[in-house]
């Protein structure tokens, strides 16, 4: 099972890098590192995703024609009846950018994301699990000004949930397989 999946992780990182690698002949442009949220509408309002944070602050750092873009995400549910939750996302992206325009950039990479899960009943009972995500990304982003862009990312990936329990309860179930999301993002750069 293990070795099926590696198979499937390694296949998405060759499709997330094949039109990537196309990309490093764009015209590459100035260095430079900015602030943004990313906000990921559908898993916030439909159905929220086990141990990921709907909204990360993103740092994108544009070095000509790739962008390393790290990110952090916290989340923390409280409530009453069943206990305590709590969620602290760790993630990069490595992106080839495509230049179409002056105004209106498209990229695309992996992306991967560490989501470090606690779980507490209210009856005390505690664990805590790493969650992982390895997507392959495709963006576009829309530059309103020359400093502030929005933007939307699709994404294909695989993602490792981790079983949280503590002794035989269960405080989470977890689980493996392949997913879709969909990001909008705004950022401003320096």
């Amino acid at each position: 099972m293990l070795r099926v999946n590696v198979r499937r992780l390694a296949l998405l990182a060759l499709l997330a890098l094949a039109p990537a690698a196309q990309a490093q002949e764009a015209q590459p442009g100035k260095a430079r590192i900015g602030l943004g949220i990313s906000y990921n509408p559908v898993d916030s309002l439909l159905r929220p995703r086990e141990g990921f944070t709907p909204v990360s602050v993103n740092v994108p750092i544009d070095l000509g024609a790739v962008r390393v873009e790290p990110s952090l995400g916290i989340l923390s549910l409280d409530t009453d009846n069943s206990g305590k939750s709590s969620a602290v996302d760790l993630g990069v992206g490595v992106f080839f950018l495509m230049k179409s325009s002056k105004d209106f950039h498209v990229y695309a990479g992996p992306r991967l994301v560490l989501g470090f899960a606690s779980a507490e009943s209210a009856g005390g009972l505690k664990d805590s699990g790493v969650d992982v995500r390895l997507a392959a990304a495709l963006g576009a982003e829309w530059f309103a000004a020359p400093s502030f862009s929005f933007g939307a990312e699709a994404q294909l990936g695989f993602q490792s949930i981790a079983k949280l329990q503590d002794g035989n309860a269960l405080l989470r179930d977890g689980s493996t397989g392949f997913d879709t999301a969909g990001l909008a993002f705004l950022r401003f750069y320096l």
